[in-house]
């Protein structure tokens, strides 16, 4: 297991990859073990790219572990563009169910791949619904994503 970290203004952000693929992108509160390959080198330059305004997409290959729902649920929030959102209803339509809304934010609530697939793009119909890592850094990342 590769292992980087990159420090952003949500907080420090571990990543893990094989030597081939990003396997999960998450907050976490301390350093671990640091075993970096090039995989996680260049995952660590481009959320640093993303917070400093200069990326708006990420070109890393992903390792999708999920049920064949959860993966085809992050497959499809990975074409919800920079400052763009969509409800959980929209993103269920999408993957062909407006009635899957429900099962739709259980799989974007475990989403292994923090900004990468970016669940904090999609909103409850009355506000701005949950996130794992707190609606304040759901709000910061909307914000930030307008801004730049």
């Amino acid at each position: 297991m590769n292992i980087g970290y990159v420090e952003s203004p949500i907080g420090l952000i571990e990543i893990r990859a094989s030597e081939t693929h990003i396997q999960k992108v998450s907050l976490v509160f301390q350093k671990g073990l640091i075993k970096e390959n090039e995989l996680t080198k260049k995952a660590c330059l481009e959320i640093q790219e993303y917070f400093d305004g200069k990326r708006k997409e990420f070109d890393l290959e992903l390792e999708f572990s999920g049920t064949p729902f959860q993966n085809k649920v992050w497959k499809e929030l990975q074409r919800v563009f920079y400052g763009e959102v969509v409800s959980y209803q929209e993103l269920a339509r999408r993957i062909g169910g407006k009635n899957f809304a429900r099962a739709v934010g259980g799989a974007v609530h475990r989403n292994p791949f923090l900004l990468i697939v970016p669940c904090h793009r999609v909103v409850g119909s009355h506000g701005l619904g949950g996130f794992a890592c707190g609606t304040s850094t759901k709000k910061f990342l909307l914000e930030h994503e307008r801004n730049i």
